[in-house]
């Protein structure tokens, strides 16, 4: 009887533990940690109040043709970010996750690898079309959210950073990541 209680204890400590967590822990420190402060243009100016922008291997790309889907009435809840360079012309970049225990919220730091997916990924196609994926590489990418209002009209804006890979085998690092994008649902 007194195992019992003990081990019932202990697991309820436990579960405390997990729900009172506020973020994921960026244990690599691969990813940004940080708010992008203000109004998410520090570092560049965007020319849209909705935008992905980062250095991919180097190279600028700024997306204004971003939108946000919250799938708010699935279980569980998910988190879209994708944009297009040109209407539907490369490259595209894709954000995906679904809710977890946290739920979104602003300070959520999320690791998106060949661990986490199909749950949490994020994919970008570059200018000759050929797809990268966090699901196929170790490391991948963190995105973390410094603002969000999670409803209709609402937003979700944060930075990323990290490295994708195709299924050929090619790498692509992102760098100074940042987005802004208005949900459609």
């Amino acid at each position: 009887m007194k195992k019992s209680v003990k081990y019932l204890m202990v697991s309820l400590v436990a579960i405390l533990a997990i729900a009172s967590c506020k973020k994921e822990i960026n244990w690599n420190a691969l990813g940004p940690n940080t708010s992008p402060g203000g109004n998410g243009n520090t570092g560049g100016e965007q020319n849209s109040e909705y935008y992905i922008s980062y250095k991919a291997n180097g190279e600028q790309i700024s997306i204004k043709d971003v939108l946000a889907n919250r799938n708010a009435n699935e279980s569980p809840r998910k988190l879209i970010v994708f944009g297009n360079k040109n209407q539907a012309l490369q490259p595209k970049f894709k954000i995906y996750s679904e809710e977890s225990i946290i739920g979104f919220e602003k300070g959520l730091n999320v690791g998106n690898s060949d661990f986490t997916a199909p749950a949490y990924y994020v994919e970008f196609t570059d200018k000759l079309g050929l797809l990268y994926s966090t699901a196929n590489d170790t490391k991948g990418v963190y995105y973390f959210i410094s603002d969000i209002s999670y409803k209709k009209d609402g937003f979700v804006q944060g930075t990323f950073s990290g490295q994708a890979t195709a299924a050929n085998g090619s790498v692509i690092n992102i760098t100074d990541g940042k987005f802004k994008a208005k949900f459609s649902d």
